[in-house]
């Protein structure tokens, strides 16, 4: 097995850091919701969209199957 280099590791930390920051949005996110006028179907719309727009570029290059 091969030691990972440098770029993987910071590769790896930059993935991690994506998905700590995802979590904390969502839940900033629905405390929002809570104090304000925004419905579960706003909720949704906004996590979904979010992810949906994150996501395409990796769709786009990879393409479907």
């Amino acid at each position: 097995m091969q030691n990972p280099t440098t770029s993987e590791y910071a590769r790896g930390a930059l993935y991690g850091l994506a998905a700590v920051i995802i979590w904390a949005s969502f839940i900033v996110v629905s405390r929002l919701g809570v104090k304000t006028s925004l419905t579960p179907w706003d909720i949704a719309a906004i996590r979904f969209s979010v992810a949906g727009s994150l996501l395409l570029p990796y769709v786009m290059s990879k393409g479907r199957p």
